[in-house]
């Protein structure tokens, strides 16, 4: 027993509308918002705990947050695959301009229980398909490299200048002595 429910962000959330497709009743209200990964701490907290047991999320950050809430929800007792259809015309787009031909990502799934995994979805036209095993999802956010800290090397530059300043110091007290 599948039903689809189309969910809706709303008019200040942009293009934020998702299709599931689950065993749920097709009375179910599902509504989504979209949420920068630093202000959702439930699917952060999360992620980094995964990243902390499982080498391979390493280097990776959480994209934007879509967050899920539901009303009328009756969970199936038959256990079946939910599928979430997110359209995502903009991350096709910057895909598209950097000239990238991706058609699988990796996206993060947070559960009910708090639980978060990582599964792949596919791009189907503007929408991002993720298929998992989860009834009711949380969350779920795209995974991308993390950004490479540009103040990570700053101590170099002040190393730098402290040998130079010292350097300077030594020539002046040479040059002192000597005359």
């Amino acid at each position: 027993n599948k039903a689809e429910v189309q969910a809706d962000g709303g008019a200040s959330s942009g293009s934020a509308n998702a299709i599931f497709e689950g065993s749920f009743s097709a009375d179910t209200i599902i509504s989504v918002t979209i949420k920068q990964s630093t202000e959702y701490s439930d699917m952060n907290e999360a992620f980094e705990s995964l990243k902390a047991f499982d080498e391979e999320y390493v280097g990776k950050a959480l994209s934007d947050i879509f967050v899920f809430s539901y009303d009328n929800y009756i969970p199936s007792l038959s256990g079946n695959e939910t599928t979430v259809k997110l359209y995502l015309p903009k991350l096709f787009a910057d895909a598209n301009e950097t000239g990238e031909t991706q058609t699988e990502y990796r996206v993060a799934v947070l559960a009910a229980d708090g639980s978060v995994s990582v599964v792949s979805g596919t791009r189907e036209g503007d929408y991002l398909v993720i298929k998992t095993e989860e009834q009711v999802i949380k969350a779920v956010s795209v995974l991308t490299e993390e950004k490479e800290d540009k103040n990570e090397y700053d101590w170099l530059l002040y190393v730098g200048i402290a040998v130079a300043v010292l350097l300077i110091a030594a020539s002046i007290v040479i040059v002192v002595k000597r005359a």
